[in-house]
């Protein structure tokens, strides 16, 4: 409890992590002194949030944005939007979800031009973060992907359907399946304890091959990064 108040009171700051463990030092020495005496107010707060989840998520409605960071209300997002439409600062959107209907949304301009200038999808098998922006909001892949996806860690282990951490397969622009994983740093390799394709997706001997890389990959990754099993 006593760290807890310290941090939230800001005389602690996370220095750096150790894996998993975070390491806390004396704010004044983890955080610039005109950073620490800086006081944005509530409207320079929400234009900040506002801006970095739409960065983040390249488009999304008032309601996904306000909760990216959960740092804002639903109403403060949206008086946000209008504001910014106003200043062309955004731009509406029409989003066309998994199941053929289309709804509005926002994304920062000049929205036509950014997609223009996107590099086309990696074709390849990959696996994604369960933390990545476009899977952390299941509400939000289930409704553009059709991807019902949950991760696990906090799942108690009999009410599991997968496993402990199961990650999302993404090939080009397409979700298709997921793979629980486990790394083993002491011999240097990743474990697939699972793999469970989408509905109509067929793992051939391309997609095995492809899915092999992305094993290796991860698992040059993970060991380098010395993440905990």
């Amino acid at each position: 409890m006593a760290l807890e108040y310290l941090f939230r009171t800001g005389e602690l700051a996370i220095a750096r992590r150790d894996g998993f463990e975070k390491v806390y030092d004396c704010a004044e020495r983890v955080i610039p002194g005109g950073l620490r005496a800086a006081k944005p107010t509530r409207r320079q707060s929400v234009d900040w949030a506002c801006r970095e989840a739409l960065l983040r998520l390249g488009f999304g409605t008032a309601r996904e944005i306000a909760g990216f960071f959960d740092i804002i209300e639903i109403a403060e997002a949206r008086d946000w939007t209008k504001a910014a439409l106003r200043k062309k600062e955004i731009e509406e959107v029409v989003v066309t979800a998994n199941d053929g209907r289309a709804y509005g949304a926002f994304a920062l301009a000049p929205i036509e031009a950014k997609i223009a200038s996107l590099l086309p999808a990696r074709a390849p098998a990959r696996f994604l973060s369960p933390f990545d922006p476009v899977i952390r909001d299941r509400k939000r892949a289930l409704r553009l992907f059709g991807f019902d996806y949950t991760i696990e860690v906090f799942v108690p282990e009999k009410k599991r359907r997968y496993g402990y951490y199961v990650m999302p397969i993404l090939e080009s622009e397409r979700f298709i399946g997921r793979a629980d994983l486990k790394a083993h740093r002491g011999e240097k390799h990743m474990e697939v304890k699972g793999l469970w394709p989408e509905a109509n997706v067929v793992f051939d001997r391309r997609r095995n091959d492809a899915l092999e890389a992305a094993v290796v990959e991860l698992s040059n990754f993970a060991c380098r990064r010395q993440i905990p099993d």
